[in-house]
């Protein structure tokens, strides 16, 4: 029972820390964009738990992150503050030009970059 017990509170006390990240986070994206008059482009990135192909530790990673809440929360702030939010399909937006658009792998050198 001492077991469970412990296990609940220090589960809860993870789910609180990320919702407190996760709130401080879009509090300040927001901030940002309203500062800068931007507006916000965020990943879909529905299926990213099924659709990965990397190693379990970070399988395990990312089945941690609180992704979804963090777009949730940024989307509903962002509406308070009158900032458009676009989701943007996650295919090639590491490898393509932002001015141009144009695609190619040699405009991301490695992965670390």
């Amino acid at each position: 029972r001492s077991a469970k017990r412990h296990l609940k509170k220090i589960s809860g006390n993870e789910r609180r820390f990320k919702k407190d990240i996760n709130h401080c986070i879009t509090k300040s994206i927001v901030q940002t964009a309203k500062d800068t008059n931007r507006a916000i482009a965020i990943e879909n990135l529905k299926g990213i738990r099924t659709n990965s192909t990397v190693n379990k530790t970070v399988k395990t990673a990312i089945g941690k992150w609180a992704f979804d809440e963090l777009g949730n929360f940024l989307k509903y702030k962002a509406t308070l503050a009158g900032i458009p939010v676009f989701e943007v399909d996650p295919k090639n937006t590491s490898i393509e030009c932002s001015m141009c658009r144009h695609i190619d792998k040699k405009n991301r050198k490695t992965q670390s970059e």
